[in-house]
């Protein structure tokens, strides 16, 4: 998995028990053979939003991965159901090195715009910088994170209403419902701005 040489196709496998479709990554060979079928562990969903095979050789998978929650506070079911974003990293062998969910990391009062309750986050991309953190982008809450690799904790967040950095010489001074968030080697920040909402 060091060379360049595959290619990855993501199937739409089956509904899982909350009535979500759920998805396999497929590795290839650079003839097009197939050479692996890839899913979350012991998360209900697998999605195919994005996927990495790391410089070590790890893949990196996405899960909006569904849960009972009490968003009574929000006026809703004590039991609504949710989808978490979560980022999952694996061993070739299937071993989960990483795991870090957007419940337990993002505040959720950042992420009322998208699909809330239902798919409040919406991870939509993810890459390792070049320290080995995460950057990810979080549609639903309008903010890009950076998400320490060894300890899941949040280094920090542009966008959203706890941004940590300051967004300088835009019309609108923020951005809203992005894709494709990618660190440059200078620092920069390059990302796509649907400007929703």
């Amino acid at each position: 998995y060091s060379q360049p040489n595959y290619e990855l196709e993501k199937i739409r496998t089956e509904k899982n028990e909350f009535g979500f479709w759920n998805n396999e990554i497929v590795i290839l060979d650079s003839s097009l053979v197939e050479e692996q079928r890839l899913t979350t562990v012991s998360l209900n969903h697998t999605d195919n939003h994005d996927f990495l095979i790391t410089e070590e050789g790890t893949f990196m998978l996405l899960s909006y991965n569904s849960e009972r929650r009490d968003l009574s506070e929000y006026g809703l079911a004590v039991n609504e159901l949710t989808r978490d974003s979560v980022i999952q990293e694996q061993t070739q062998s299937g071993e989960v090195l990483f795991e870090g969910n957007s419940w337990d990391h993002i505040d959720i009062d950042d992420c009322l715009n998208h699909r809330f309750p239902d798919d409040y986050a919406h991870i939509n991309s993810i890459q390792v910088a070049p320290d080995g953190d995460i950057i990810a982008s979080l549609r639903g809450c309008s903010a890009v994170v950076k998400i320490d690799r060894s300890s899941t904790d949040t280094v920090w967040q542009l966008g959203g209403l706890n941004s940590d950095l300051t967004i300088v010489g835009d019309l609108y001074d923020e951005f809203c419902g992005q894709h494709t968030a990618t660190l440059g080697p200078d620092d920069s920040l390059l990302l796509f701005d649907n400007g929703g909402h």
